[in-house]
């Protein structure tokens, strides 16, 4: 079968054509341009109803029966539109547009295998797949598409091209229950991510357990495929470059921390002793204050107590395995550095472990050389992160990482001359980074225009937030006290020169007393 482009009328298989009026054709234009969607009655309704329309909710059931009717369609094994009761409707046909959809998707549902032992019920199996694109469409958000074909062709090698994800349904009967076996794998390197077995209803009389069942898996599903990611980066970056970058964000300052957290609970709820899960929360605990610690301080929302106590004790429980596993060791070197609760000569140790040990060379040389900053082996710490930069691919998310790291080193030992080629080379790398690291990284005496402007626009309150989280993230873990007064002056004059020295909060003032 096959519909005119303006929805006005389909044409069958036997050559019948059905016509559709003007209300019944905008509600099934609606409905086909919003695949796998549940809309509600009033969206519809808007879809539908001219200007200054009357019309009920209760009209909008009068069409779609109208329209199933003529597509020949039921509303109990519904192959074209499923009813939610209490929420609306949903379109379920997959229509000629699926394989172009899957080719430009980031993640596609199918193929579908053994739809012919469901015996008779296997239409089942397919709206089963269309709640779960649904649900998937949902925490995947607008950036990316989830696509369902049916008869997708999976890849018999790792690509570089079409999906990155592929979600295979194997169907079979066993006894009087219908079973599926999901298969969710990285196409692009041919990894499988997750497989479980599910036991889905036998038909489509119970369609609210089949979006249950979808609702629940596809945040799995997705967190699987975003821990296998990350897993594999931690082999050339540290562990939140890994995890960020596993996030795909489309933009550099686009941050996937709150969809990393959930996705790391539901998946520490599930095996709660895993080692690796343990490092993966403790950096990602960290990463919250590097990503977002200007707005927490800003608001009030740091917990840092809590949260350094938390990553302590994730590390420290982690550490057999750590110990054993050198691309784990630079991380939590640094974790444990940062809670600045007695660990630094054990996390001294473990980067120089990794140092020695790890085929991640690039991302241990990054690590070492920042703890080797902290602790006033300046040239040890430049050395590392100048041979950390070469092995980086330019303009990458783990080159930014590592020149942001040099030029805190080479801001805490006051190498000007040598800063202000390291932040040509970031601003070159990536030209929003400017805006970001300027009024840190600038002549705290003679600031740059785009310091000065930057540090204009700025509210107190953001000020007062971007102070204290690099205070908190940066200065006070550097030993001598000159270092973390060079980390913040430059900022604490830019903010002092616009609203006064009482102005910096005590917290700073502890940081770098000397600076006031």
């Amino acid at each position: 079968m096959a519909f005119s482009e303006d929805r006005a009328s389909v044409t069958f298989g036997s050559g019948d054509v059905v016509h559709f009026t003007r209300a019944e054709r905008k509600v099934l234009d609606y409905l086909f341009r919003n695949p796998t969607r549940i809309l509600s009655r009033s969206q519809l309704l808007d879809a539908m109803a001219e200007t200054g329309s009357d019309s009920s909710d209760r009209n909008i059931d009068f069409v779609i029966n109208r329209i199933r009717r003529k597509l020949r369609d039921s509303a109990r094994s519904p192959k074209f539109i499923a009813t939610h009761y209490g929420e609306g409707y949903q379109w379920i046909f997959q229509g000629d547009q699926a394989a172009s959809e899957a080719g430009e998707a980031h993640l596609v549902v199918g193929p579908l295998l053994g739809l012919a032992s469901l015996e008779g019920h296997e239409q089942t199996g397919r709206t089963f797949a269309r709640y779960l694109v649904n649900e998937l469409q949902q925490h995947l958000g607008s950036g990316k598409l989830a696509a369902f074909q049916e008869s997708y062709q999976a890849p018999e090698k790792a690509r570089a091209a079409g999906p990155e994800i592929s979600i295979q349904l194997g169907f079979f009967r066993d006894g009087e229950s219908t079973e599926c076996v999901l298969t969710a794998r990285n196409d692009l390197d041919w990894r499988i991510c997750h497989v479980e077995r599910v036991r889905i209803p036998s038909d489509n009389s119970a369609l609210a357990e089949l979006s249950s069942q979808a609702r629940r898996l596809a945040p799995a599903i997705l967190a699987k495929c975003w821990k296998t990611s990350a897993d594999d980066a931690v082999m050339s970056m540290p562990l939140p470059v890994a995890m960020h970058v596993a996030g795909r964000p489309e933009k550099l300052e686009d941050q996937p921390w709150p969809d990393n957290d959930r996705r790391l609970k539901a998946l520490m709820a599930e095996t709660p002793d895993d080692p690796v899960l343990k490092m993966f929360y403790a950096s990602h605990l960290h990463t919250k204050y590097v990503l977002l610690g200007p707005r927490l301080f800003r608001t009030g929302k740091d917990t840092c107590a809590e949260d350094e106590a938390e990553i302590e004790r994730l590390v420290t429980e982690a550490l057999p395995f750590v110990q054993a596993q050198p691309e784990y060791s630079a991380m939590a070197a640094k974790l444990l550095y940062f809670v600045d609760r007695g660990y630094r000569d054990l996390a001294l140790e473990l980067a120089d472990r990794s140092l020695r040990e790890s085929t991640s060379v690039a991302s241990s040389l990054a690590i070492s050389g920042q703890l080797r900053g902290f602790v006033g082996d300046m040239d040890i710490a430049q050395n590392h992160l100048l041979q950390a930069e070469a092995l980086c691919t330019p303009r990458s998310q783990f080159h930014i990482y590592v020149l942001v790291l040099l030029c805190q080193v080479l801001m805490a030992a006051g190498e000007r001359d040598k800063l202000l080629e390291a932040t040509r080379r970031m601003y070159r790398a990536n030209a929003a980074t400017r805006f970001v690291f300027e009024p840190l990284f600038s002549d705290p005496d003679r600031p740059s225009l785009s310091a000065k402007g930057v540090t204009l626009a700025l509210s107190r309150k953001k000020i007062d937030g971007l102070l204290r989280h690099v205070s908190y993230i940066s200065a006070r873990l550097f030993q001598e006290p000159a270092h973390r007064e060079n980390t913040l002056r430059t900022l604490v004059n830019l903010a002092v020169r616009r609203f006064g020295a009482d102005f910096v909060h005590e917290d700073v003032r502890k940081v770098a007393p000397g600076l006031f």
